[in-house]
């Protein structure tokens, strides 16, 4: 009896991490920075709007996390990527909460659409969770 209880132990705590390991880390906003930036362009003391990109994203494991390297994906009119950024969030975020960001977007391309994916989570405990190379934790914004 006691061996049965311990493989189920054993069993459904592997279920679980294996659960929480698909997505981490979610995605939830991308898109070129809105009208109040517009508004700071205009006026000369902000970004242009089609300079900056917001970006938001939230802790789906049930562990604090430490800080979130995300790829994000440039396109332009046809769909075609033009370039490509990586940046760290370094950033407690705890189970279930959600958090955003700006970032620069990579100037001389006319972009219309992005794209993003985490590459890799640092939990507050140490450990590391990286992509495999699905991307299946992803986001599109709007055209």
């Amino acid at each position: 009896m006691r061996k049965a209880v311990i493989v189920a132990v054993i069993v459904l705590a592997s279920v679980g991490l294996h659960a929480q390991q698909s997505c981490p880390v979610q995605p939830t906003l991308l898109r070129y920075a809105g009208a109040g930036m517009k508004v700071l362009a205009a006026m000369g003391t902000g970004p242009n709007s089609n300079t900056m990109f917001e970006f938001g994203y939230q802790n789906e494991s049930n562990r604090e996390v430490e800080a979130v390297r995300f790829r994000v994906q440039f396109f332009d009119a046809t769909d075609s990527p033009t370039s490509w950024q990586e940046f760290v969030v370094s950033k407690k975020l705890k189970p279930g909460k959600h958090t955003g960001t700006m970032n620069n977007a990579p100037f001389g391309v006319e972009n219309t659409r992005l794209e993003a994916y985490v590459n890799r989570v640092k939990f507050k405990d140490g450990s590391i969770w990286d992509d495999d190379g699905s991307k299946s934790c992803r986001a599109k914004s709007a055209k």
